[in-house]
């Protein structure tokens, strides 16, 4: 099993003297020690206009300097949003990024849940879907044909070329099932969201590879890929008292501005997740949910997040857990340590004591992820 860290440039609201340049001159640091730790890759995504929350406006120039700061570790996107994106130029900066690091890329995409990031680029919240996937569609003919056409049919080249051929690894991030059916159509992996319990997550993964077997293709070339929020210890309470809170923390900061309409996605979710939410001593015609999601500060109690939902606890907690993920089928495990802002000794601990004690149980020397897969009908066009 491969392990990912992914981490969240946030300037907390209650250290309102964490700048900027800290706050990515961390995220540096993080990337160095998660390669010396034996972290197989490291992620970041993509957000704007709230440096309470995860903001980083660019994550492949984020990466493009991450590669220069590392040897080994593959650098991911988790996500882009396409819909914020010219297709072409976003074409040539994956490119770019992935010959800058030498053919470690991975490009997570995916449409995004938050209104304000649309309304400030001027994009209808409403068709942001329909956008993604359009400029998803113009991204892949431009990764795998290698050219564009102006208007009167002029071929260009997209330049530079990806170190990795036809592209770097894609993925798509997502909730609805009409989503996965999409990535999986155009060969894209598919990534798990880490507001799961772990029994929604292998039916959810069960439902992944049935349909991958409606679309005519091979469940083994689509592994499951899931993040996950954790935080280890040699401590299990000190271990859940940080990590559970900081979930908890980053929640309540990211939910006040995310609510929105109970999708029938959402409600499926609920629906799914009612006995989690009925043992935590909740009302699940309560919970308030958004765009295929639920808000996570709404699901669990502490003791929900401990046991069910994340990754946290001592090593001899977390190991059985991430064998279960194992045994579940799960190819990439992405640990979500460092949720809201974490002090910066609490989130290399952690990092550290994973790497000494956790990782080398599962190592796997083979490939992160394969090229993507492409279905018959893509190969024909």
């Amino acid at each position: 099993m491969k392990f990912g860290l992914f981490t969240y440039p946030s300037r907390p609201r209650w250290l309102p003297h964490v700048a900027a340049p800290q706050v990515f001159d961390e995220v540096v640091r993080q990337a160095e020690l998660a390669e010396a730790c034996g972290f197989d890759s490291f992620w970041v995504g993509e957000h704007h206009f709230d440096e309470y929350w995860a903001t980083c406006p660019n994550p492949l120039t984020l990466l493009a300097h991450l590669a220069a700061r590392t040897e080994r570790l593959i650098l991911g996107t988790s996500v882009i949003l396409p819909a914020l994106h010219n297709p072409i130029r976003l074409a040539e900066e994956i490119g770019l990024v992935d010959v800058l690091s030498h053919g470690r890329l991975i490009v997570g995409l995916g449409s995004g849940y938050l209104p304000f990031e649309f309304g400030g680029y001027g994009v209808t919240y409403d068709a942001r879907r329909a956008n993604a996937w359009e400029h998803i569609d113009q991204l892949l003919a431009a990764l795998r044909s290698g050219s564009v056409s102006t208007a009167d049919g002029k071929p260009l080249r997209v330049y530079p070329a990806s170190s990795q051929q036809p592209h770097p690894p894609l993925l798509y991030c997502g909730y609805r099932e009409e989503s996965v059916r999409k990535a999986i159509r155009r060969g894209l992996y598919f990534m798990h969201p880490s507001s799961y319990s772990v029994a929604f997550l292998e039916q959810k993964m069960r439902r992944y590879h049935e349909l991958v077997r409606e679309e005519g293709l091979d469940p083994a070339d689509f592994p499951h890929l899931t993040n996950r929020a954790g935080f280890v210890d040699l401590d299990s309470q000190r271990a859940a008292d940080i990590g559970v809170t900081n979930r908890q923390r980053a929640s309540d900061t990211h939910g006040r501005s995310v609510t929105g309409p109970a999708t029938p996605e959402a409600k499926a979710i609920l629906d799914a997740e009612a006995p989690l939410l009925q043992r935590a001593g909740r009302d699940p015609a309560q919970a308030v949910v958004l765009a295929g999601s639920v808000t996570t500060d709404l699901l669990p109690t502490f003791e929900n997040l401990r046991d069910e939902i994340g990754l946290f606890g001592s090593p001899d907690d977390v190991i059985p857990k991430l064998e279960r993920l194992r045994e579940m089928g799960t190819h990439l495990v992405l640990f979500s340590i460092n949720q809201q802002y974490l002090e910066p000794e609490y989130v290399a601990t952690c990092m550290q004591l994973l790497g000494r004690e956790v990782l080398p149980r599962f190592r796997d020397d083979g490939p992160l992820l394969l090229p993507n897969p492409q279905p018959a009908r893509l190969a024909a066009a």
